[in-house]
């Protein structure tokens, strides 16, 4: 009952607040009526105020009579294009006015007009594009080594059973193959980015290491884990229909979509894993690696996506990796630096054992049925790599001649430092 009547008071008080308000808002507005008549019936106080607005002008224009005129200096406006050659935009001036000391020449104040905006380009120059290549993104050095130690970590969470074949009931290796060449063709045909092929075939493996499928609904797995990928990277990815019709009818729309249902919910949503292109492009940017090693080490790494036996219990860092190493190799360069080891974390022994399992899958790329990455990475928008290498031969030296050159550009770097550091105290103990 105490409370009860406490509250009681506490709405007493806030209803005459409420009505002290309104008395006080009544009184605010009579006020302004009366003033708004004041005014319409003396109209001189408000010729008076323009007059004392007037005279104001005319004290501070005598004041200003030694005042310096305005200095006019040219400040350039430019587009930064250091990162884009191709950018041909034209420089702009405007005029900013700046004030000396006194005693210097008048001048007339009427031109000084500092709200006056800028003439500033209205319209951006057609040929300036936006930054969106993933691989001129990951060449800013403040992102790049976090943006690689986040992938490291990540790789391991969303790999899929290296060994999910045996345990598939209806399907087996080879038909899994040839889903991946189709695959490649598909995406070639809607030009689609590399990143989606290799997250479509890491959806499919992640999915089949968990879900048994049959024959007959495997091309449906594919084909909706396409468009699942094209979604998360493209920025216009392909319809539902446009997959279905690619796979002349045989799926319906909604087939596609109650499959891209179960394998979102079977991946639990989890879409951002890192790919061996995801790696491979980060190395190239790291390391300023060549079109040609670029391309031919995509080549290697699309190779191995076909041979899921042999290549799925390798890391996509591992493998990504090996394919540099091993275009490196095919072009001439050494196989493997020391910092490639610092960027990388593997040494040449690490890697050793996939860059020979590569080496043998383009040995074979001669007698391969599948041959939609062959003639993907034959024409010239891949600068041919397909048809200018030969497949390398290696031996163990090879291997231990790279590992004793990398161990001894160590060593000699760790000499250099030293050195430099008993310089550094040697001089501050002499010079203090």
């Amino acid at each position: 009952m105490a409370t009860l009547s406490q509250n009681e008071q506490n709405m007493n008080i806030l209803r005459e607040v409420e009505v002290k308000k309104e008395a006080r808002m009544d009184d605010r507005a009579a006020r302004g009526f009366t003033e708004k008549e004041n005014l319409d019936t003396k109209p001189i106080r408000v010729d008076n105020v323009f007059k004392g607005r007037e005279n104001l002008k005319n004290i501070l224009r005598s004041k200003c009579e030694n005042v310096v005129p305005a200095v006019q200096s040219s400040i350039a406006i430019y587009q930064d294009d250091e990162d884009d050659e191709e950018a041909d935009v034209s420089i702009k001036s405007v005029t900013m006015e700046m004030s000396e000391p006194p005693n210097a020449a008048t001048a007339s104040t009427s031109s000084r007009n500092p709200l006056q905006e800028l003439p500033l380009p209205v319209s951006k120059p057609e040929n300036i594009s936006m930054i969106t290549d993933r691989e001129r993104f990951l060449q800013i050095f403040e992102y790049r080594y976090d943006i690689l130690k986040y992938m490291l970590e990540a790789e391991h969470r969303s790999r899929p059973k290296s060994n999910y074949l045996q345990k598939q009931p209806d399907i087996n290796a080879h038909m899994r193959t040839v889903l991946v060449d189709w695959m490649v063709e598909v995406c070639e045909e809607y030009k689609l980015d590399p990143e989606t092929l290799y997250l479509s075939i890491s959806y499919v493996d992640r999915f089949l290491s968990y879900m048994s499928v049959v024959r007959g609904k495997l091309q449906l797995v594919g084909t909706t884990a396409m468009y699942i990928a094209a979604k998360y990277e493209e920025i216009y990815p392909p319809d539902a229909s446009d997959f279905v019709y690619i796979t002349d009818e045989t799926y319906t729309n909604k087939q596609v979509l109650r499959m891209e249902q179960l394998i979102l919910k079977v991946l639990s949503f989890d879409l951002s894993t890192p790919t061996a292109y995801a790696f491979l492009c980060l190395y190239v940017a790291i390391e300023n690696i060549s079109d040609t090693v670029k391309y031919l080490a995509m080549f290697f790494c699309e190779l191995a996506l076909l041979d899921a036996e042999t290549f799925l219990p390798y890391l996509p860092s591992q493998l990504a990796a090996a394919g540099l190493a091993l275009a490196r190799h095919h072009h001439g360069e050494a196989l493997w630096t020391r910092s490639l080891t610092e960027t990388t974390g593997y040494t040449v022994s690490n890697i050793r054992d996939l860059i020979c399992l590569l080496n043998r899958a383009h040995q074979k790329m001669g007698t391969m049925k599948q041959r939609a990455i062959v003639d993907k990475y034959r024409t010239s928008k891949y600068l041919c790599v397909a048809d200018c290498r030969e497949p390398a031969m290696f031996c163990a030296t090879d291997f231990d001649t790279v590992a004793n050159a990398i161990a001894r550009e160590h060593e000699e770097a760790v000499d250099r430092e030293t050195n430099e550091n008993v310089r550094k105290m040697i001089s501050s103990l002499l010079f203090e």
